[in-house]
């Protein structure tokens, strides 16, 4: 291979990996399931300085709390979602509301 061809190629990996890592740490899905609203939803959003998790749903954030006052304060937050930082919103995914009920 050519040298530039190695370059192209490593940068392209870097490139992909500052991608990956990017979505992951500033970006979030929050599944509403069907029930809550008519049909449900996955909400793709900014996360940088909600405190949500990666995947998350009102049912995930509740059931981290084991004493009244989280539970009250992780109430707002499941009721306060933040909509202004929605990227998409997409159609109720079962599949990731599957992983935050682990």
């Amino acid at each position: 291979m050519k040298k530039k061809t190695k370059k192209t190629i490593l940068f392209v990996i870097l490139l992909i990996i500052i991608l990956f890592l990017a979505f992951y740490f500033f970006t979030g899905f929050y599944i509403i399931p069907p029930g809550a609203i008519a049909k449900g939803a996955t909400h793709w959003f900014v996360r940088t300085g909600t405190g949500y998790p990666f995947i998350s749903s009102p049912n995930s954030i509740l059931k981290r709390t084991k004493d009244f006052n989280s539970m009250k304060s992780n109430l707002k937050k499941v009721l306060n979602f933040p909509k202004d930082k929605v990227i998409a919103t997409f159609k109720y995914s079962d599949w990731l509301y599957s992983f935050t009920q682990k």
